[in-house]
């Protein structure tokens, strides 16, 4: 199959970047936005570039497009000659081609040949995978030598073994021969595909004798059994291992039967089968967690709380003791017992040295002290949270709170203090917002960022270059070769193949302007994936003291609002600020319109396929899976949720946001629950950790959005359609 185009790219990119890159390269364009016709008369009109190697690329390219094998052919091959620099993006293409054609003998060799010295890992991968899929069609078109050797190495370490699909029918005819060893020798040594032996099962059950084989074998079978969804079979199988094997062979017959029934929602019978487990062998913190979530799914907090403690008992410095810690913590802080909630926020920080709650929970204690209003205690372990972690992530919202306290206790000039601090530290971060905020109520004017307008991207290269220029580095000539290659690729619309090139030279370089250079190339092909990828590490890697005088430009690539045009059209339709859109993306998708997420949520606006078959039922739209990848569509679809969002509750943004990533009935759990709380508690409040998290995000990129569209430079570049903030 012929590499997928992105017909639809991002719409608008920033004027300044296409003037550093001029990638309308005698048809790039046309080639990019897949209008290859108009493409292939730009390229009849050149008189600059006729019978050069990239003349020949571009014109083997679109017929390629076009469908034209006989005609693209001759002129990708004539670039391959031509140019090793080239060569391989013309085999790539070539091999496309050819396996599209269903040419495989073609088709291997081409893709071979798209494979020179020192070529990057994941590229090679790439073309690994096509070369498997030509494989497993017919492998007699594969000859073995010096270029495939790298392949047939690959393809060895990637397959493990496994039986042939032929499984069952195997196993059918040495049932047969009644050869129980070879059976048992069969279950030992060959690592099953899960369910591969589903129609296998029975005959086993039915007509070999299991005392024939060993107790390990019939481990084996009773987890294909379970996974083939007979679990009558399993259980009878375990129950026998569990009764006559090893020890070690019986505790994991027996954590396994747990487990399924677990799995099969069988609470009750999972925590007996469980604290058997416990009885026999011991604690184990993965089977005390077990039986305490069985309680938990039947509602029997008093039991679930007392195997948790169990845990604490038995592993008081595990990583799921801090975790039990701080879910006791937070239940005392739903039930407002914010000093025993403080007790065990406290225990936290000082019975572990580390841990993914530890640094968080000196805010949390903080914060059951502000809730009592003992805001002297609240300023003191603030203080100590940032004596000891200055550089933590956590920083601005201690520093934040610490101001809240200080304004409780009427003590303005402190609160002033700290607010300006946050505000300076990271000034688009969501606490450099909530900070600005009380600035501006404190003494009445106005604290916006004081950045530098200049939208010039010359400017942003300098003023990047300024900052981090001991790091430079000199590329070698692998990298130079990458580079080029990397630019030629995302020129004509390959941008995975450039990212690859790219990813390889980003493992070398450390300076932040060949990644500014390469995020803005990026942008100028209006790759917006790959652009905000580079951009967000970049950003992480801005030493926080230059964040402050970064100018618009350098913003303008951290906040882009990619699509632009499809946004705006939308958000004016549904009456919605297409920035809370932009900010949405942003933090859902990075701007990637194929995305997925585990959970199966799709493509710019992260849509899960139900969600959209009753939107697009609502909006008298057909729809199919595959519809969820177009930008327009996933933009049409994600703009009115929120919208239904917003009138549910009443335009209020958090909660809307809440709905967005946990669903509206938690939102208005959380609502319902908390709704006499100041703004600030309620945002701090929300129970899940990942929507707590989600909210502040996206609220810091919409306010970053409203602060930059204050500066004509940036709507300039990016919003085409003028519209009211």
């Amino acid at each position: 199959m012929l590499l997928l185009f992105s017909i639809e790219t991002a719409a608008v990119v920033p004027v300044e970047a296409l003037k550093i890159f001029p990638i309308e390269w005698n048809g790039t364009d046309a080639i990019r936005a897949a209008n290859y016709e108009q493409a292939l008369q730009i390229l009849k009109q050149d008189s600059l570039d006729v019978d050069t190697a990239f003349y020949f690329l571009k014109l083997g390219l679109i017929h390629a497009r076009l469908n034209n094998r006989s005609t693209a052919l001759p002129y990708l091959k004539l670039a391959a000659q031509q140019s090793s620099l080239l060569a391989p993006l013309a085999f790539y293409v070539i091999g496309d081609l050819e396996s599209s054609s269903n040419q495989l003998t073609n088709a291997t060799d081409a893709y071979l040949n798209a494979l020179p010295d020192g070529s990057p890992s994941k590229y090679q991968l790439s073309i690994f995978e096509k070369l498997r899929q030509l494989y497993d069609t017919d492998s007699s078109v594969f000859r073995r030598d010096s270029r495939s050797t790298a392949f047939f190495t690959w393809l060895q370490n990637t397959q493990p073994s496994q039986m042939p699909s032929t499984t069952a029918s195997i196993i059918d005819s040495i049932i047969s021969t009644g050869s129980w060893k070879t059976l048992d020798t069969l279950f030992d040594t060959i690592r099953f595909k899960a369910g591969s032996l589903c129609r296998a099962i029975e005959n086993i059950i039915d007509n070999v004798p299991l005392d024939s084989l060993r107790l390990s074998a019939i481990f084996t079978i009773a987890q294909e059994a379970s996974a083939c969804g007979k679990f009558d079979i399993a259980e009878r199988l375990l129950q026998k291992v569990i009764k006559n094997g090893s020890k070690t062979l019986a505790s994991r017959a027996l954590n396994f039967n747990a487990k399924m029934a677990y799995s099969r929602s069988r609470f009750d019978e999972a925590a007996r089968l469980f604290k058997q487990y416990y009885t026999r062998y011991g604690p184990d913190s993965e089977v005390i967690m077990n039986i305490a979530r069985c309680y938990r799914k039947k509602h029997n907090s008093f039991e679930s709380s007392r195997w948790y403690n169990k845990h604490i008992q038995h592993f008081p410095k595990h990583s799921k003791t801090q975790e039990i810690l701080w879910l006791k913590a937070w239940q005392r802080e739903l039930k407002g017992k914010f000093s025993a909630a403080a007790n065990f926020y406290k225990k936290i920080y000082t019975q572990f040295k580390s841990g993914s709650r530890r640094e968080e929970s000196y805010l949390r204690h903080a914060l059951c002290y502000y809730r009592m209003e003992k805001y002297d205690s609240t300023i003191i372990i603030l203080t100590s949270f940032i004596k000891k972690f200055p550089s933590s992530s956590f920083y601005p919202a201690a520093a934040f709170w610490k101001g809240k306290a200080y304004l409780a206790k009427d003590n303005d000039a402190s609160a002033l203090k700290y607010f300006k601090e946050v505000s300076d530290y990271d000034p688009f971060d969501y606490y450099a917002f909530r900070s600005r905020s009380y600035l501006s109520s404190l003494d009445k004017k106005n604290y916006s960022p004081d950045l530098d307008s200049t939208t010039s991207m010359d400017f942003a290269l300098n003023w990047i270059d300024s900052i981090s220029i001991k790091q430079r580095t000199t590329f070698s000539k692998t990298d130079s070769l990458n580079y080029q290659r990397a630019m030629i690729c995302a020129s004509l619309g390959f941008h995975n193949l450039a990212e690859y090139y790219f990813g390889a030279i980003a493992l070398n370089i450390q300076d932040l302007f060949s990644q500014f250079k390469i995020g803005l190339f990026y942008s100028a092909c209006g790759a917006s994936a790959p652009a905000f990828r580079i951009m967000r590490r970049l950003a992480w890697r801005i030493p926080l003291e230059n964040r402050r005088t970064a100018p618009v430009g350098v913003y303008m690539l951290l906040y882009p609002a990619f699509y632009s045009d499809i946004i705006t059209d939308r958000a004016k339709q549904e009456d919605i600020n297409p920035n809370l859109v932009s900010a949405v993306m942003r933090q859902e998708s990075i701007f990637d319109p194929v995305i997925v997420s585990p959970a199966g949520a799709i493509g710019l606006m992260q849509i899960m396929p139900y969600t959209a078959v009753e939107l697009a039922d609502d909006l008298k739209i057909p729809y199919v899976v595959d519809s969820l990848y177009n930008p327009s569509y996933n933009i049409k679809l994600g703009t009115f949720y929120l919208k239904q969002l917003l009138d549910k509750f009443k335009n209020n943004y958090v909660l809307a946001l809440c709905s967005y990533n946990a669903g509206p009935h938690n939102a208005k759990k959380w609502y319902d629950r908390n709704k006499k709380e100041e703004y600030d508690l309620f945002v701090e409040d929300i129970e899940f950790t990942e929507t707590r998290g989600y909210v502040k995000k996206v609220m810091g990129n919409y306010w970053s959005y409203q602060e930059l569209c204050r500066f004509p430079g940036y709507k300039q570049n990016y919003y085409s359609t003028q519209m009211n903030f």
